[in-house]
């Protein structure tokens, strides 16, 4: 007899968001940087804005070279509705509600559009590394709410697995010579010297 399947339980998929149309270009940017974890300062909510207001039309014809919005919003949802197809598969009838940090619905919402009196639910972040400014946001959107978040997978055997072949299925069995470019964000000098772990991760 095999292990019990876990609880049905709803599944908060968490992502950062990006601007699914040109409109959404400048509040995406002020909850981003209304965020204190990206702008820690007084008066962020008015310095946010500003910020905003001028990048929005820097940034616009990159999104616009895009179709006019960027794919990551509908790509989060899409992937929330496979990994609910999986998992009713796999005999566990959990629901997946995509979330973002910086767009509707945001985590808070998403947790507090749940019902009331099941079990917890459990928030899965799309980021793998643990970083004060990706999993430390989405904790503070969590905040008291009784959920488990689902902390740093980087490492995790199925994840690494699952890397290696999407490499060799890009490579396509060749045994020829490859080039494999990896590319991750950046982050704050002062993030590191406070002990932040994304680095070390990457």
């Amino acid at each position: 007899m095999g292990p019990a399947s876990p609880a049905p339980c709803d599944v908060v998929l968490a992502s950062f968001g990006a601007p699914r149309t040109l409109d959404e270009i400048e509040p995406y940017l002020v909850r981003l940087f209304s965020d204190r974890r990206i702008l820690p300062m007084p008066l962020r909510g008015f310095v946010a804005r500003r910020i905003a207001r001028r990048r929005a039309p820097k940034v616009r014809p990159k999104y616009e070279r895009l179709g006019g919005g960027s794919p990551l919003a509908a790509t989060t949802e899409e992937q929330a509705r496979l990994l609910e197809a999986e998992l009713v598969r796999r005999g566990t009838a959990h629901r997946v509600h995509p979330a973002f940090l910086y767009l509707d619905p945001t985590i808070s919402a998403a947790l507090d559009a749940l019902p009331v009196g099941g079990p917890d639910p459990l928030v899965l972040p799309l980021f793998p590394q643990r970083s004060f400014a990706g999993a430390g946001s989405v904790s503070d959107q969590v905040g008291r709410r009784a959920a488990t978040v689902v902390g740093d997978f980087h490492d995790h055997a199925g994840f690494l697995a699952w890397h290696a072949s999407r490499v060799d299925e890009a490579l396509g069995g060749g045994d020829g010579p490859a080039a494999v470019l990896f590319a991750a964000h950046s982050i704050p000098r002062r993030f590191v010297d406070k002990g932040d772990r994304y680095v070390d991760q990457i």
